[in-house]
């Protein structure tokens, strides 16, 4: 949030309300969110008049319960900017996604509101590709002591949603990379195997942090992993992702999408607002992918 919205000049200040599934980041006294949006409108970072966190599910049909400051009574149609970044995965399937989406739209934004999310999308060779092969399908390891991960597409989700709800809709690609840093051949042969991860972590914590971010993509216990000898087993994650891996120079891309919505009745001049920035952003990618200029 902080991050999203230093660069924004906005003198009257911001009154910011945040929600997350996970209390130590959103408990509403001790939270992660409240000592840095405290700290950030101690040392002047950001224009806050007021902030409030709570913690609970998106996905419940509450958000503008969670969504507002104790002895806050209304906030339906009271937010000029709602971000959903990166936390689509968590939902229980397509569904929960279309009500929450749903509900943004109709019940929180402002006449002249925006609603902006950040999500990855399973292009072939990216993390969600990966996690969507590789990721634990329920119906297929009912016994698995792994949780259940989503292993849809949600930027699919949502552009389907705005399509057949009549939301406008505007979309931006771009890649991010996670970065595997001096990963040997040793290495690899390690992470093949959990019974040598104690080891790993006390004498080479680097290696130990990319081994991470690796079961990280699939979200897989390792035993349970590594047991698995068929085509979606670690095994075989290991062999195409140090293939991909490798070929990237020792990173795993992300393709991600911005995509933005606002509400059905939009102003005009918000519509036009919207598609002015988009086809800006789009040309500023574009012209720093073209070749220099040879001198003449």
């Amino acid at each position: 949030i902080l991050m999203y919205l230093e660069q924004l000049e906005f003198a009257p200040g911001f009154r910011i309300r945040a929600t997350d599934f996970n209390s130590e980041y959103a408990d509403a006294a001790q939270g992660k969110a409240v000592r840095s949006l405290a700290g950030a409108g101690r040392e002047g970072r950001l224009p806050i008049i007021d902030f409030a966190v709570r913690a609970g599910d998106a996905f419940s049909g509450k958000l503008a319960e969670l969504l507002s400051a104790p002895g806050e009574r209304e906030v339906a149609h009271s937010f000029d900017i709602v971000f959903v970044s990166h936390m689509l995965y968590h939902a229980g399937g397509e569904g929960q996604i279309r009500a929450m989406l749903d509900e943004v739209v109709t019940t929180l934004l402002a006449g002249s509101g925006i609603f902006i999310l950040y999500h990855a999308a399973p292009d072939p060779g990216s993390l969600i590709d990966f996690r969507s092969r590789y990721g634990r399908r329920s119906q297929s390891l009912d016994n698995s002591d792994t949780p259940a991960v989503n292993i849809g597409d949600p930027t699919a989700c949502v552009s389907d949603y705005c399509a057949t709800s009549g939301v406008p809709y505007f979309e931006l690609k771009f890649v991010t990379r996670m970065f595997l840093p001096g990963i040997t051949s040793e290495h690899w042969t390690i992470f093949a195997e959990p019974r040598g991860y104690a080891k790993l972590a006390e004498t080479d914590p680097a290696a130990c942090e990319n081994l991470r971010r690796l079961l990280f993509v699939t979200q897989r216990a390792p035993v349970e992993f590594a047991d698995d000898k068929s085509r979606s087993g670690l095994d075989a994650y290991l062999r195409e992702v140090r293939t991909v891996v490798e070929r990237n120079g020792g990173c795993l891309e992300l393709a991600e999408r911005l995509q933005v919505l606002c509400r059905r009745d939009a102003p005009d001049r918000v519509l036009s607002g919207l598609r002015t920035a988009m086809a800006e952003m789009h040309e500023s990618r574009s012209l720093r992918k073209l070749p220099a200029r040879p001198e003449r």
